[in-house]
Protein backbone atom coordinates (compact mmCIF):
# COMPACT_ATOMS: atom_id res chain seq x y z
CA UNK A 1 0.00 0.00 0.00
CA UNK A 2 1.13 3.40 -0.62
CA UNK A 3 0.00 6.67 0.74
CA UNK A 4 0.49 9.79 -0.22
CA UNK A 5 1.23 12.79 2.84
CA UNK A 6 0.50 15.58 -0.59
CA UNK A 7 -2.15 14.52 -1.40
CA UNK A 8 -5.77 16.83 -0.68
CA UNK A 9 -7.22 13.02 0.54
CA UNK A 10 -6.68 12.44 4.05
CA UNK A 11 -4.51 9.37 5.38
CA UNK A 12 -6.95 7.23 6.82
CA UNK A 13 -9.29 7.60 4.05
CA UNK A 14 -6.60 6.62 1.82
CA UNK A 15 -5.30 3.63 3.73
CA UNK A 16 -9.02 2.64 4.57
CA UNK A 17 -9.80 2.64 0.49
CA UNK A 18 -6.57 0.44 -0.18
CA UNK A 19 -7.78 -1.85 2.37
CA UNK A 20 -10.66 -2.67 1.22
CA UNK A 21 -9.03 -3.19 -2.40
CA UNK A 22 -7.56 -5.60 -0.82
CA UNK A 23 -10.32 -7.46 1.18
CA UNK A 24 -13.15 -7.20 -1.87
CA UNK A 25 -10.43 -8.53 -4.71
CA UNK A 26 -10.16 -11.30 -2.67
CA UNK A 27 -6.10 -10.55 -2.04
CA UNK A 28 -7.20 -10.37 2.01
CA UNK A 29 -9.70 -13.54 2.23
CA UNK A 30 -11.82 -14.24 4.95
CA UNK A 31 -10.31 -14.70 8.13
CA UNK A 32 -7.08 -12.67 7.31
CA UNK A 33 -4.92 -11.22 10.27
CA UNK A 34 -4.45 -7.71 9.31
CA UNK A 35 -1.47 -5.99 10.39
CA UNK A 36 -1.59 -4.59 14.01
CA UNK A 37 -2.36 -0.77 14.87
CA UNK A 38 1.44 -0.10 15.58
CA UNK A 39 2.97 -1.69 12.83
CA UNK A 40 1.08 -0.34 9.98
CA UNK A 41 1.47 2.96 11.68
CA UNK A 42 5.39 2.36 11.78
CA UNK A 43 5.38 1.22 8.40
CA UNK A 44 3.54 4.53 6.74
CA UNK A 45 4.81 6.67 9.19
CA UNK A 46 1.76 7.93 10.22
CA UNK A 47 0.02 7.97 13.72
CA UNK A 48 -1.38 5.03 15.06
CA UNK A 49 -4.92 7.50 15.40
CA UNK A 50 -4.66 7.76 12.10
CA UNK A 51 -4.97 3.62 11.25
CA UNK A 52 -7.54 3.31 13.92
CA UNK A 53 -9.67 5.82 12.28
CA UNK A 54 -9.58 3.73 8.64
CA UNK A 55 -9.56 0.10 10.62
CA UNK A 56 -12.96 1.98 12.49
CA UNK A 57 -14.51 2.78 9.19
CA UNK A 58 -13.92 -0.62 7.91
CA UNK A 59 -15.19 -2.56 11.25
CA UNK A 60 -18.73 -0.04 10.43
CA UNK A 61 -18.52 -1.07 7.32
CA UNK A 62 -18.74 -4.89 8.21
CA UNK A 63 -15.74 -5.77 6.49
CA UNK A 64 -13.54 -6.42 9.35
CA UNK A 65 -13.40 -7.46 12.75
CA UNK A 66 -11.30 -6.88 16.08
CA UNK A 67 -11.26 -10.19 18.49
CA UNK A 68 -9.78 -8.69 21.83
CA UNK A 69 -6.50 -10.28 22.86
CA UNK A 70 -5.92 -11.94 19.44
CA UNK A 71 -6.28 -8.95 16.43
CA UNK A 72 -8.27 -8.03 13.61
CA UNK A 73 -9.22 -9.75 10.43
CA UNK A 74 -11.01 -10.39 7.74
CA UNK A 75 -14.89 -10.26 8.35
CA UNK A 76 -15.95 -10.15 5.08
CA UNK A 77 -17.48 -13.07 2.44
CA UNK A 78 -17.78 -12.29 -0.69
CA UNK A 79 -20.87 -13.26 -2.97
CA UNK A 80 -21.34 -12.22 -5.97
CA UNK A 81 -25.26 -11.20 -7.02
CA UNK A 82 -26.67 -10.65 -10.89
CA UNK A 83 -29.45 -8.80 -10.33
CA UNK A 84 -30.12 -8.81 -14.29
CA UNK A 85 -29.60 -11.90 -15.34
CA UNK A 86 -31.48 -14.17 -12.44
CA UNK A 87 -33.66 -12.51 -9.64
CA UNK A 88 -33.63 -15.78 -8.30
CA UNK A 89 -30.47 -15.41 -5.61
CA UNK A 90 -30.53 -19.17 -4.48
CA UNK A 91 -30.40 -20.85 -7.67
CA UNK A 92 -26.85 -18.52 -8.40
CA UNK A 93 -25.63 -19.82 -5.62
CA UNK A 94 -26.96 -23.27 -6.31
CA UNK A 95 -24.51 -22.49 -9.55
CA UNK A 96 -22.07 -21.67 -7.51
CA UNK A 97 -22.16 -24.62 -5.05
CA UNK A 98 -23.11 -22.68 -1.94
CA UNK A 99 -23.96 -23.93 0.88
CA UNK A 100 -27.78 -23.05 2.04
CA UNK A 101 -30.27 -23.78 4.14
CA UNK A 102 -32.60 -21.45 6.12
CA UNK A 103 -34.28 -20.97 9.56
CA UNK A 104 -37.90 -20.66 9.16
CA UNK A 105 -38.96 -17.55 11.63
CA UNK A 106 -42.96 -17.70 10.86
CA UNK A 107 -45.59 -18.94 7.99
CA UNK A 108 -49.26 -19.26 7.54
CA UNK A 109 -52.14 -17.67 5.90
CA UNK A 110 -52.47 -14.23 7.17
CA UNK A 111 -55.00 -11.00 5.49
CA UNK A 112 -53.28 -8.47 3.21
CA UNK A 113 -52.73 -5.02 4.48
CA UNK A 114 -53.31 -1.99 2.11
CA UNK A 115 -49.44 -2.17 1.65
CA UNK A 116 -49.21 -5.91 0.07
CA UNK A 117 -52.46 -5.80 -1.49
CA UNK A 118 -51.07 -2.90 -3.80
CA UNK A 119 -48.53 -4.67 -4.33
CA UNK A 120 -50.55 -7.74 -5.43
CA UNK A 121 -53.47 -5.80 -7.30
CA UNK A 122 -55.66 -7.54 -4.57
CA UNK A 123 -58.10 -5.80 -2.22
CA UNK A 124 -57.00 -5.12 1.83
CA UNK A 125 -57.98 -8.13 3.93
CA UNK A 126 -57.17 -10.90 1.14
CA UNK A 127 -56.12 -14.26 2.79
CA UNK A 128 -52.19 -14.38 1.38
CA UNK A 129 -49.44 -17.22 1.79
CA UNK A 130 -46.88 -15.81 4.14
CA UNK A 131 -43.51 -16.88 5.77
CA UNK A 132 -40.17 -15.40 7.41
CA UNK A 133 -36.90 -16.67 7.20
CA UNK A 134 -33.49 -16.28 7.60
CA UNK A 135 -31.46 -18.04 4.97
CA UNK A 136 -28.31 -19.42 5.48
CA UNK A 137 -24.95 -19.09 2.75
CA UNK A 138 -22.31 -21.30 3.64
CA UNK A 139 -23.24 -21.66 7.14
CA UNK A 140 -23.33 -17.41 8.11
CA UNK A 141 -26.73 -16.00 8.02
CA UNK A 142 -26.96 -13.91 5.04
CA UNK A 143 -30.39 -13.00 4.71
CA UNK A 144 -33.63 -12.08 6.17
CA UNK A 145 -36.50 -12.81 3.62
CA UNK A 146 -40.20 -12.16 3.89
CA UNK A 147 -42.21 -13.10 1.76
CA UNK A 148 -46.18 -12.58 0.22
CA UNK A 149 -47.85 -14.92 -2.11
CA UNK A 150 -51.25 -13.83 -3.79
CA UNK A 151 -53.29 -18.15 -2.16
CA UNK A 152 -54.23 -19.29 -5.51
CA UNK A 153 -50.60 -19.18 -6.32
CA UNK A 154 -49.29 -21.28 -3.06
CA UNK A 155 -51.19 -24.68 -3.26
CA UNK A 156 -49.12 -26.76 -0.90
CA UNK A 157 -46.05 -24.39 -0.68
CA UNK A 158 -46.46 -24.23 3.20
CA UNK A 159 -46.71 -27.84 3.98
CA UNK A 160 -43.52 -28.33 1.66
CA UNK A 161 -39.81 -28.28 3.42
CA UNK A 162 -39.36 -24.49 3.57
CA UNK A 163 -36.25 -24.44 5.22
CA UNK A 164 -35.05 -26.11 1.89
CA UNK A 165 -37.32 -24.64 -0.83
CA UNK A 166 -37.31 -21.91 -3.49
CA UNK A 167 -40.49 -20.48 -3.64
CA UNK A 168 -39.31 -18.91 -7.15
CA UNK A 169 -38.13 -22.83 -7.82
CA UNK A 170 -41.59 -24.68 -6.40
CA UNK A 171 -43.82 -22.44 -8.33
CA UNK A 172 -42.19 -23.09 -11.29
CA UNK A 173 -41.65 -26.60 -11.17
CA UNK A 174 -44.50 -27.96 -8.81
CA UNK A 175 -46.89 -25.31 -10.04
CA UNK A 176 -46.16 -24.72 -13.42
CA UNK A 177 -46.48 -21.17 -13.75
CA UNK A 178 -43.87 -19.45 -15.24
CA UNK A 179 -42.39 -15.98 -12.86
CA UNK A 180 -41.50 -14.13 -16.36
CA UNK A 181 -41.71 -10.88 -15.02
CA UNK A 182 -40.41 -8.63 -11.96
CA UNK A 183 -39.78 -5.56 -10.72
CA UNK A 184 -37.19 -4.77 -7.79
CA UNK A 185 -36.27 -1.82 -5.83
CA UNK A 186 -33.08 -1.65 -4.18
CA UNK A 187 -32.43 0.62 -0.64
CA UNK A 188 -28.98 0.28 1.13
CA UNK A 189 -29.64 0.12 4.59
CA UNK A 190 -27.83 -0.23 8.23
CA UNK A 191 -29.26 -2.95 9.97
CA UNK A 192 -31.32 -2.43 12.86
CA UNK A 193 -31.05 -4.33 16.29
CA UNK A 194 -33.94 -6.50 15.35
CA UNK A 195 -32.25 -7.50 11.58
CA UNK A 196 -28.78 -7.60 13.54
CA UNK A 197 -29.91 -10.47 16.27
CA UNK A 198 -31.47 -12.48 13.37
CA UNK A 199 -28.81 -12.37 11.37
CA UNK A 200 -26.12 -12.83 14.38
CA UNK A 201 -24.17 -9.67 13.89
CA UNK A 202 -22.99 -7.77 17.21
CA UNK A 203 -23.26 -4.14 15.93
CA UNK A 204 -25.73 -2.66 13.18
CA UNK A 205 -23.77 -2.67 9.97
CA UNK A 206 -24.66 -1.75 6.35
CA UNK A 207 -27.16 -3.82 4.15
CA UNK A 208 -29.28 -4.01 1.45
CA UNK A 209 -33.16 -4.10 1.05
CA UNK A 210 -34.03 -5.44 -1.95
CA UNK A 211 -37.92 -4.95 -2.73
CA UNK A 212 -39.20 -7.09 -5.19
CA UNK A 213 -42.58 -8.01 -7.22
CA UNK A 214 -42.83 -11.00 -9.58
CA UNK A 215 -44.99 -11.78 -11.59
CA UNK A 216 -46.79 -14.37 -14.13
CA UNK A 217 -47.20 -12.14 -16.85
CA UNK A 218 -49.01 -9.18 -16.41
CA UNK A 219 -50.57 -10.98 -12.99
CA UNK A 220 -48.32 -10.11 -9.44
CA UNK A 221 -48.19 -13.57 -8.04
CA UNK A 222 -45.17 -12.65 -5.12
CA UNK A 223 -43.88 -9.99 -3.35
CA UNK A 224 -40.51 -10.19 -1.20
CA UNK A 225 -39.08 -8.31 0.58
CA UNK A 226 -35.08 -9.37 1.57
CA UNK A 227 -32.65 -7.70 3.86
CA UNK A 228 -28.83 -8.74 2.65
CA UNK A 229 -25.97 -8.16 5.32
CA UNK A 230 -23.78 -6.13 3.82
CA UNK A 231 -20.44 -7.58 4.75
CA UNK A 232 -21.07 -10.48 2.58
CA UNK A 233 -22.42 -9.31 -1.15
CA UNK A 234 -21.77 -7.21 -3.60
CA UNK A 235 -24.27 -6.08 -6.99
CA UNK A 236 -23.15 -7.08 -10.28
CA UNK A 237 -24.42 -5.40 -13.33
CA UNK A 238 -22.70 -6.00 -16.47
CA UNK A 239 -23.53 -4.06 -20.37
CA UNK A 240 -22.54 -2.77 -23.13
CA UNK A 241 -22.84 0.71 -23.93
CA UNK A 242 -23.28 1.46 -28.25
CA UNK A 243 -21.59 4.70 -28.55
CA UNK A 244 -23.69 5.10 -32.10
CA UNK A 245 -26.29 5.04 -30.49
CA UNK A 246 -25.83 6.09 -26.93
CA UNK A 247 -27.70 3.06 -25.30
CA UNK A 248 -26.67 0.44 -23.09
CA UNK A 249 -27.07 -3.27 -24.38
CA UNK A 250 -28.10 -5.32 -21.27
CA UNK A 251 -29.64 -9.11 -20.53
CA UNK A 252 -33.52 -7.15 -19.65
CA UNK A 253 -34.26 -10.73 -18.43
CA UNK A 254 -37.85 -10.03 -16.70
CA UNK A 255 -37.17 -6.24 -16.13
CA UNK A 256 -40.68 -4.49 -16.04
CA UNK A 257 -41.51 -0.92 -14.74
CA UNK A 258 -44.48 0.24 -12.76
CA UNK A 259 -44.90 3.58 -9.95
CA UNK A 260 -46.09 1.12 -7.07
CA UNK A 261 -46.41 4.80 -5.32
Amino acid sequence: MILSHTDPTPLYYQLRQQIRNNIIDGTWPFGYELPSEPSLASEHGISRATVKQAYDGLVNEGLIVRKRGKGTFVSYRQSEFNIIQEPNFYQQMDENGAIQKATIIESGYIKADSYVAKRLNIQPGDEICYFKRVRNINNMPSIIQTVFIRKEYSAGLLESDLASTSFHKYIEEKLKISLNCFDMTIHAIVLDQYECSLLKIEKPIPGFRFYSVYRHDDIPVVYNERVFRGDSLHLGLKFQFNRSSETPVINQFGVCQEDLD
